[in-house]
């Protein structure tokens, strides 16, 4: 067996040797690595030990190895850009894929205008869509052509603003500086200004824990905010076609440059992104805040902005909902900075903070 003890004692109850022989009939050896350290893949630069590790550099090589782990009941969880999550000190038993897969092509428009428009109706039916975001002198899609593209899961979507500018494709602007892949972004709807990635979407395959590949439309994929059905499904997102525009790349490049300014201005870089999500309507009128923002909260009501430190995290200087790490941070470090934040909250004004990051791994 070409894996050592602690991954063997890890797993000795799954069924790994069936899983390593299959494995190496498809891949070679150097390809699976073992009691990995997961810090350097997460934003938070937060993470224990992989028993197995494993990078999908295509969306074949990602079917392949999920279809392995299924069929062998070995546990895997797939990682993306390492956003959004906390994984744990202790590790993720199992094993980690991590999703490399980052190829677009853009489809024949076969799809159709008809059809499009059949989905614009149901989008609309969401009440956070707002597609006339922009003035038209200041639209780089107004009047400008559909383009429906496939793009693979792992695409880091920072990357793939970039490489769709350059084949003129337009139209997530307001999606810049946000970090993850599509993957990641369809599993939990992600929203920049008053758009969702949904809204976007037009079909996403994925692959079930039958080794079953599905496709679905926008209106099976259950959309709402911060939520997708594969929040339930427990399947994973193979690729997707979107729908984007060729339009004005000058000015959705100038588009774009505004956004990363501003958003640098108040967002750190150094994190996994916005920690809470925002409170009801209900507690806000309760408590006569200006704001529903957790950040509005932890900033102005709390006075906690950059003030509260445990270890190596602390609460940014330049927004409360956002919690920075020096790379020495542990997990634990940021859960009690997140439980004193929640219960400062609860406190003083009867308010439960609800987590916007998954937390990964033994906790």
């Amino acid at each position: 067996m070409r894996v050592v003890v602690r991954a063997v004692l890890n797993l000795i109850n799954m069924n790994v040797n069936a899983f390593l022989a299959d494995f190496y009939s498809k891949f070679s050896s150097e390809r699976l690595k073992t009691d990995e350290i997961l810090k350097p893949y997460t934003t938070w630069r937060i993470g224990g030990i992989a028993d197995l590790f494993f990078e999908a550099r295509f969306s074949e090589e990602l079917i392949s190895i999920v279809k392995l782990a299924n069929l062998h009941k070995i546990p895997f969880f797939i990682l993306g850009g390492g956003s959004n999550i906390l994984i744990s000190d202790k590790g993720i038993r199992g094993l980690v894929v991590r999703n490399l897969s980052s190829s677009f092509e853009i489809i024949d428009n076969s799809i159709g205008e008809n059809a499009w428009q059949d989905h614009q109706a149901n989008t609309a039916k969401h009440t956070s869509v707002h597609y006339n975001f922009y003035d038209d002198q200041k639209n780089p899609n107004f009047k400008a052509e559909n383009a429906f593209v496939r793009v693979d899961s792992g695409y880091s979507m920072a990357h793939f603003l970039r490489d769709a500018s350059a084949v003129g494709l337009t139209g997530l602007e307001w999606f810049a500086r946000i970090p993850g892949t599509l993957g990641g972004w369809i599993y939990n709807n992600t929203h920049g200004h008053t758009q969702f990635i949904g809204d976007f979407v037009y079909t996403a395959r994925s692959i079930n824990s039958d080794n079953q590949i599905v496709t679905r439309t926008w209106t099976q994929l259950n959309f709402d905010y911060d939520f997708s059905i594969f929040h339930k499904s427990n399947e994973v997102i193979i690729d997707s076609v979107i729908r984007l525009f060729k339009g004005n790349v000058s000015l959705s490049k100038e588009i774009i440059r505004e956004v990363i300014v501003k958003k640098n201005e108040r967002q750190a870089a150094n994190s996994a992104g916005s920690v809470f999500h925002n409170i009801s309507k209900e507690d806000q009128q309760k408590n006569d805040f200006e704001s529903d923002s957790a950040g509005y909260i932890i900033d102005k009501k709390l006075g906690w902005l950059g003030s509260r430190k445990v270890g190596g995290a602390w609460i940014s200087e330049k927004n409360g909902n956002f919690i920075e790490t020096d790379g020495t941070a542990t997990a634990l470090n940021v859960l009690d900075l997140i439980s004193e934040i929640k219960n400062e909250c609860l406190t003083r004004f009867n308010i439960e903070l609800r987590e916007e990051i998954f937390r990964v791994g033994e906790f």
